[in-house]
């Protein structure tokens, strides 16, 4: 038996499934499921991770973001408890200090 992931491309139909092979290697059982794009998106955010060795800034770096960012979306997509509290909470406290610092630096020109 082998299992197997797509490649989670956004832009695409995305199944997993498993097979089965007897001992001449012909397949003999084949079982896939078509990915809604809410799952594509989440599987594409774990494998992104794991490319990474779950290395936040390198991942944020890879999709074209900051790791707030980052953070903000895998909160979203229902991965924030795989986060220790103290990254998901530093991400409103981060947001809210630079809006303070830019509201006492006043107005730009």
């Amino acid at each position: 038996m082998a299992r197997f992931l797509p490649a989670f491309n956004p832009e695409a139909e995305n199944h997993i499934g498993e097979t089965i092979t007897d001992e001449a290697g012909q397949l003999a059982y084949l079982k896939t499921f078509r990915l809604s794009a809410a799952q594509t998106r989440r599987g594409h955010l774990l494998s992104q991770l794991a490319a990474t060795d779950w290395d936040l800034d390198a991942t944020a770096t890879a999709l074209g973001t900051d790791r707030d960012g980052l953070v903000q979306r895998l909160d979203r997509a229902g991965f924030g408890h795989l986060l220790r509290p103290d990254i998901i909470d530093a991400r409103p406290t981060r947001a809210r200090k630079l809006r303070n610092l830019a509201s006492k630096a006043g107005p730009t020109k």
